[in-house]
């Protein structure tokens, strides 16, 4: 966690992504949903599967921090298209 908050810190950054903040709270032992990052259609499909369904799917960008604003979550995801 003092890494991760040290190279936040070195990149004069005020926002953590959300990986980086569950990350620290894992180093607290504070339960957090399992998450993983999709970088294609197929990677996602592949992800849930191991997951299993339901899934939640985010936007990950570092210019969007209000993700459900843009319309970037998609909830209660219980197969493949």
């Amino acid at each position: 966690a003092k890494m991760l908050i040290e190279a936040v810190l070195h990149e004069r950054r005020k926002v953590l992504s959300e990986m980086e903040s569950k990350a620290i709270l894992r180093a607290f032992r504070i339960p957090v949903a399992q998450t993983m990052v999709a970088h294609t259609p197929t990677e996602s499909l592949l992800l849930a599967e191991q997951i299993g369904f339901p899934i939640a799917m985010k936007i990950d960008s570092p210019d969007i921090l209000h993700k459900s604003e843009v319309g970037g979550v998609r909830l209660n995801i219980t197969n493949a298209p």
